[in-house]
């Protein structure tokens, strides 16, 4: 019995020392502060890829053979990549890279991490200061504070901002806005407190204003039309949010006025005009109309220094060409009759860049052709 048990287990022993024993491991270990990660890859010495399931953000291979690897890394959009190879909490190598090759022993036990950084920048503003609110994108990522508020490192995505209640005030509407990489956008809701008129209003006499009593407000209008031709002043604001677009692209412009005067301003027209061979309309304002390459806004009335504003996106023809557009704001009534034109109208420029379909080498094989080749043959080699 005892010579039969001494012979399996020398043929067990026998077995193991004649099948190899792969005890190196890689971890992968993959780190974002918005929780969005890439998919991966590693290629051993063997040359059978071993894939990430999915986004996972951690996962441990074991039982792997000695040679040289290489990983790689599909980030997320928008964001840098640093890949680190650890080894007992040191580092070996550090790139900035999307690739990263390093040799395995047998025994080692080595820590790929993968960091994803980002440089988009989301302010949150409220007029009245102090409002709160709730910051989403698709991505699953989801922030809640009180503007103002700002948040940085964070990846191109469609954002939304929910704007909360305020005691005695009108919510603002949601907004929408698109961050591209390593861009900055600001979201900005405007509370209307204390009176009735358009949901985009905003008051920036606060609490006082909820104060006013309905015949105080009376008086105040019958003061307003009696001074308007020699006292009512208004300033239009006009704002592009950026200065540049690509066609086929999106651009919000941000259009108002702010009543300077020290009385009230009613039955008010604000206008926005467009090229509407570059630019159209993509989503028509709550309380707004358009006609032709017009957009028209109806405002009762705006009380002595107070803001109003609204937003619009414009989407940009897709066969625009390069160059400039003209955005024209304005603002009329009868109550602005003898103010200064100067300050009721603003012009903005949009500039429309086209990246270029075939890059530098190929237009400078072109431009050689262009003096060997007849204009037709030309003609056909750009179609293609």
């Amino acid at each position: 019995m005892t010579s039969r048990l001494l012979r399996s287990s020398l043929a067990l022993a026998a077995f193991v020392l004649a099948t190899p024993a792969f005890a190196a491991s890689i971890t992968v270990d993959q780190r974002s502060d918005v929780a969005i990660f890439g998919t991966w890859n590693i290629t051993p010495p063997t040359g059978s890829q071993i894939h990430s399931f999915g986004r996972e953000q951690r996962r441990v291979i074991g039982n792997l053979p000695a040679g040289m690897y290489t990983f790689d890394v599909k980030p997320p959009a928008g964001a840098t990549t640093t890949i680190r190879l650890i080894e007992n909490s040191v580092t070996l190598q550090s790139v900035t890279d999307d690739r990263i090759s390093f040799t395995m022993a047998d025994t080692s036990s080595y820590t790929v991490q993968v960091a994803y950084t980002y440089q988009g920048r989301i302010n949150v503003e409220s007029i009245p200061t102090g409002a709160p609110f709730e910051l989403t994108a698709p991505n699953g990522i989801r922030f809640t504070g009180v503007a103002p508020e700002t948040f940085r490192d964070l990846p191109p995505a469609y954002y939304s901002v929910h704007f909360g209640l305020r005691s005695g005030c009108n919510v603002p509407r949601p907004i929408q806005r698109n961050l591209g990489t390593n861009e900055e956008v600001t979201f900005l809701g405007e509370y209307r407190c204390g009176f009735s008129s358009s949901p985009a209003l905003s008051s920036v006499e606060g609490s006082s204003a909820s104060r006013v009593s309905s015949s105080s407000r009376s008086a105040s209008v019958r003061s307003s039309s009696s001074s308007s031709s020699t006292v009512a002043r208004a300033r239009v604001l006009h704002v592009l949010q950026q200065g540049e677009a690509l066609p086929g692209g999106t651009i919000r412009v941000t259009v108002g006025f702010v009543n300077t005067s020290r009385s009230t301003l009613e039955d008010l027209t604000l206008s926005e005009t467009f090229d509407p061979y570059i630019l159209s309309v993509s989503s028509v304002p709550a309380g707004a109309y358009v006609q032709g390459n017009t957009i028209f806004w109806r405002i009762p009335r705006v009380y002595a220094g107070q803001r109003w504003s609204d937003n619009v996106l414009f989407a940009i023809a897709e066969n625009a060409p390069t160059g400039e557009t003209m955005l024209k704001a304005e603002l009329d009534g009868t109550a602005l009759d003898g103010a200064s034109r100067d300050q009721l109208s603003d012009t903005a420029v949009l500039g429309v860049a086209t990246l270029p379909a075939t890059g530098g080498a190929f237009d400078v094989l072109l431009s050689f052709l262009g003096l060997l080749l007849p204009a037709p043959v030309l003609a056909r080699i750009r179609r293609k």
